[in-house]
């Protein structure tokens, strides 16, 4: 039985409960297609938390500082792109019929894949490009219509902030 290699102490450039092994475990649920939410749940974070790492990197970079929190949400991002492209990539293998390279083999082959299953995916994993669009509509002061324009991505956002302000709200022990 081979023991458990232990690695060299090395100081984490993540903050807080942002350690190697949560980063890596997120980015390795990811990488396979997995929904931010169950990705966060399986690194052993809440999707709050994940949400609000991802805001504090936007922040950071946007500012310009290179931080814990901007590092891990260019990983994030280049997991993210890296699985869209490849189901691209297969996609456009199995419409023109174009020969690809087994990663395991290094041999050519046709791919084998379902266009119908990759299209799905796509459509549901990255919807703000890839989905179906819907306009919803409103009635606004005095009974006109509004219009509400908001991307996959910025209702994810919204959501976690009303969920983190009522959760300030029960602490403070307010009713709503």
């Amino acid at each position: 039985m081979e023991k458990e290699r232990k690695l060299p102490e090395v100081a984490s450039p993540w903050p807080s409960a942002m350690t190697d092994r949560v980063v890596e475990r997120l980015c390795q649920a990811l990488g396979i297609g997995v929904h931010e939410r169950e990705a966060a749940a399986y690194a052993g974070i809440s999707y709050l938390t994940y949400l609000k790492w991802r805001k504090k990197g936007k922040e950071d970079r946007e500012a310009g500082l290179l931080t814990g929190y901007s590092e891990f949400l260019e990983r994030v991002n280049e997991v993210r792109s890296t699985v869209e492209v490849g189901w691209l990539a297969e996609l456009n293998s199995i419409a023109f019929g174009r020969k690809r390279i087994n990663a395991k083999t290094g041999e050519e082959e046709y791919p084998t894949g379902d266009a119908r299953t990759l299209q799905w995916l796509l459509s549901r994993r990255f919807s703000d490009r890839w989905g179906d669009k819907q306009k919803i509509e409103h009635s606004g002061p005095k009974g006109k219509s509004l219009r509400l324009v908001m991307t996959h991505e910025e209702a994810k956002i919204e959501l976690a902030r009303a969920a983190e302000d009522l959760a300030t709200l029960e602490q403070e022990g307010k009713k709503i």
